[in-house]
Parts: structure tokens; C-alpha cells; sequence
């Protein structure tokens, strides 16, 4: 077999992408909660995306004192708890597997092939990973908020070979094209394959790279199977 490891992207990849609508409802709900006023919280919160995703803030707390901060707002730490709550909530929602993961992930492994995860992500979700049916069928897991660290930057696809335990060229990469990650994956040595789902809610014009990519793709996840195969 060509590969000892494929390793995944999680949203639009693992796990469906929610809606605008969604994101937007679960937004108005928790800045509810601060009673914080929504249009300028949300812009507030999408221009520090960088600095969330890679931890800077330590903590969903942290995230969220910030942007307070930033508004000249205050909040009760029991206001702060719910707030935080809410946000879980949504993710929990969020990390559903989509449709053939866990059939899928189950099937390289028992093919013995290891298995990891890359996802550029804030603290929403490194609390409530365990609650999800992914990590007994995963040997790494990198979370960009906690490595410091986002797709493309090579490091970040190093530390998920070396948590495996193989080289990079030995690692089959899987993802929907956000942030270049298929191009960063292959500049380390790995091999990439992008996931273009027809029912994606997302339109494919926010990942350029989906665009442009000419390599192998699937239209869903037990399509790996088969490419493994070739």
C-alpha cells in the first residue's frame, strides 16, 4: 500500500459546514447573552479570526474578554459562562460526522492505515472534542488554537506526521481547499485530495483553491476508499 497515514481536515471535510443562516443565529444568540450589541460584536470577532484560531487569547473566555475590551463592554463572569455555553452548543451541533466519516475512518484503519486531524479552529472546540465520536478512531490530533500555528505553515502538517510517526510523503492529505491546505500539505511531501461535496452549503467560491485545484478529488468521503486502491 502507497500511504501508512491519511490525515483530515475537519470542517467541510469530516463534518459538514453549517449554514450562514446557522453561524448568524448562533452569533445573535450569545451576544444576546452579553448583551452585547450583535453587528458590531460580529465585526469585532471576525477580525481577530487569525489571532483566535491560533490561541492568542488562551481560552473561549479569553476570546470573548477581548472583543469585550475592544468595545469597551463588560460582562458578569455568569454572563460569560452561558455566553460560552451557547457557543459549545453550536459546535456540538457543528461536529456531527458527516455522511460515511466514521464509516470511513473505520475502514482505513482496519486496513492499517493510521489516521489524524488538522483543523484550523478556535477554543470552541478542543473542549467538547471528546464528547464527539472521532477521537478512538484517531492516532493525532493537531488543533490550530493550540499549536499556535494555521494551514498552510509547514509546521503544522510536520507535527501531525511526526504525532504519527511517519514521514510526510507517506501521508495522504484530505480537505475542502480552505486556507491553501492542500498546497501546504504537498509542500511538505504529502499527497492531497480534495473533498467537493455536491450539497455543500458553503459556494466553493470562498476556497479559491478548490477552484484551482487539479489533483485527485471525491464527492464524498467512502470515495477514498476507492483511491486507495488505484
Amino acid at each position: 500500500m502507497r500511504y501508512q497515514a491519511v490525515i483530515f481536515d475537519l470542517f467541510g471535510t469530516l463534518v459538514d459546514l453549517l449554514s450562514e443562516e446557522e453561524y448568524k443565529a448562533g452569533h445573535a444568540q450569545w451576544t444576546a447573552v452579553l448583551n452585547a450589541p450583535f453587528d458590531d460584536f460580529r465585526k469585532v470577532w471576525s477580525s481577530t479570526i487569525v489571532e483566535r484560531d491560533t490561541g492568542r487569547f488562551g481560552s473561549l473566555k479569553g476570546d470573548m474578554l477581548n472583543a469585550l475590551q475592544v468595545l469597551g463592554l463588560q460582562a458578569t463572569d455568569d454572563q460569560i459562562r452561558d455566553a460560552m455555553n451557547t457557543r459549545f452548543d453550536l459546535f456540538r451541533r457543528n461536529l456531527a460526522p458527516r455522511k460515511g466519516a466514521i464509516e470511513t475512518l473505520t475502514a482505513l484503519r482496519a486496513r492499517g492505515l493510521k489516521t489524524a486531524l488538522i483543523s484550523v479552529c478556535g477554543w470552541e472546540i478542543p473542549p467538547i472534542w471528546a464528547e464527539t465520536a472521532f477521537p478512538p478512531l484517531m492516532d493525532c490530533t493537531v488543533f490550530s488554537c493550540v499549536a499556535g500555528l494555521m494551514k498552510p505553515d509547514p509546521q503544522i502538517y510536520l507535527l501531525a506526521s511526526e504525532g504519527l510517526g511517519v514521514q510526510p510523503e507517506d501521508c495522504l492529505y484530505v480537505g475542502d481547499g480552505g486556507y491553501y491546505e492542500l498546497a501546504g500539505a504537498e509542500k511538505v511531501g504529502m499527497r492531497s485530495v480534495l473533498i467537493k461535496v455536491p450539497d455543500d452549503p458553503y459556494p466553493f467560491t470562498t476556497r479559491q483553491e478548490a477552484l484551482e485545484w487539479q489533483g485527485p478529488t471525491v464527492t464524498s468521503l467512502p470515495e477514498l476508499l476507492n483511491l486507495l486502491e488505484d
